[in-house]
């Protein structure tokens, strides 16, 4: 590990630092490599915001996708992940997970009627949450960038974030909308 890092030292006076850190990205070595890269490298935060959790192990194509997206950007950046659910004692390598609970079924029609006096999909009362709202808030200004999956989950983009953004519209509601 030591003669590596001493190459990659000599590497980066000579390449641009881009370049070299996509090809450590894209052979991972270990552990190692993952920290040289930490202390080398400020790895880009990005905030992903869902409104299933994808490590539920259910079988449905929302949370299949968001999981596979998951796993690949954690390769390359610091993800912490928001969902709306139990978090029941979840741990996973190289993700800080932040879960809020579900509201319960009179605040939900609550927020659907709501939806309908605002003339917004019916589907982001259903998704709605006020502490995560609150949350993703209070805390976007420490991401480089906001991951949207779904269109119900881009009801918690915060109105004083002026930072990247990406909305995910894996869904078949998303023909509604273009």
């Amino acid at each position: 590990v030591l003669v590596l890092t001493k190459i990659l030292d000599s590497f980066l006076a000579i390449v641009n630092q881009k370049t070299v850190l996509g090809i450590l990205c894209a052979k991972d070595l270990g552990g190692e490599l993952k920290d040289w890269r930490e202390k080398n490298f400020k790895m880009k935060r990005i905030l992903f915001i869902t409104t299933r959790n994808p490590y539920s192990g259910r079988y449905s194509g929302d949370v299949i996708r968001s999981f596979k997206i998951i796993n690949l950007l954690k390769r390359r950046y610091k993800i912490d992940l928001v969902f709306l659910g139990r978090k029941d004692n979840l741990r996973i390598k190289d993700l800080n997970i932040i879960s809020f609970e579900q509201p319960n079924y009179l605040k939900k029609i609550l927020y659907c009627i709501i939806s309908l006096l605002k003339l917004e999909p019916i589907q982001f009362g259903l998704f709605y949450s006020e502490s995560m709202k609150n949350y993703i808030q209070e805390n976007s200004n420490n991401y480089d960038v906001i991951f949207f999956h779904h269109i119900r989950s881009s009801q918690f983009l915060p109105k004083n974030y002026y930072g990247k953004t990406t909305l995910d519209m894996g869904d078949l509601y998303s023909d509604n909308y273009s």
